[in-house]
């Protein structure tokens, strides 16, 4: 009995030593990484924004347009 309550201990005492560091005890470096995740995306964004803002919409909208009743002449035959 003393055999086994002693293997099932060092078992429990290896599984936490091969855990790692606890979540408290881990490096805070997640405001960082947050941080740098937020200003990564905000630049994407902005970018994303002066290009829409560069597209000369007189070429893209007959563009659209077609597009839209191609997929309205689609969802006509289907439903139909």
């Amino acid at each position: 009995m003393r055999l086994i309550l002693s293997l099932s201990v060092l078992a429990v005492a290896l599984l936490m030593v091969l855990e790692g560091p606890a979540p408290a005890q881990a490096d805070s470096s997640i405001p960082e990484d947050l941080k740098k995740f937020g200003d990564t995306v905000k630049e994407k964004v902005l970018a994303a924004v002066d290009k829409v803002k560069e597209i000369d919409f007189s070429k893209a909208w007959p563009w659209i347009t077609d597009k839209f009743s191609q997929v309205k002449d689609t969802i006509k035959k289907t439903f139909s």
